[in-house]
């Protein structure tokens, strides 16, 4: 499964209000069946901002022998702003893909609660270390 793949790093984009870019990084760590993955994204509309993810990653469904796994994230999000610092937290529902040449293309729909963006969609290509 990618998920598993181990040492990870890849670029994201996407938006909803707001566009956004960022790294990701999914790291060989895990805390018992979830794996690290934290990110850094920047924030660019109606809100500029830079934004801390801190999630943990569940493998919840592979999809048969394909190189694809429905996964689930969760786990607090640092906004920092002009003048406005905020905490949330952010619950994702994604697929990632795997791809030739260890690479993956994961596709993720985030909430957010608290005051951090409510939602965005968003895709990341990663490259395994």
């Amino acid at each position: 499964m990618p998920a598993q793949a181990g040492n990870e790093l890849g670029v994201r984009v996407g938006g909803f209000d707001d566009f956004y870019f960022g790294l990701e990084w999914q790291t060989p760590a895990t805390i018992g069946p979830a794996t690290i993955v934290p990110s850094l994204d920047f924030s660019s509309g109606d809100l500029d901002a830079v934004l801390i993810n801190g999630d943990l990653r569940w493998d919840l469904l592979p999809v048969f022998d394909s190189g694809t796994v429905i996964y689930g994230k969760a786990g607090p999000t640092l906004l920092f702003a002009d003048n406005n610092n905020e905490i949330g937290l952010s619950l994702t529902i994604a697929a990632d893909i795997g791809l030739q040449k260890g690479r993956s293309l994961q596709f993720e729909w985030r909430f957010g609660l608290g005051d951090i963006p409510d939602s965005k969609i968003g895709v990341a290509l990663m490259f395994r270390l």
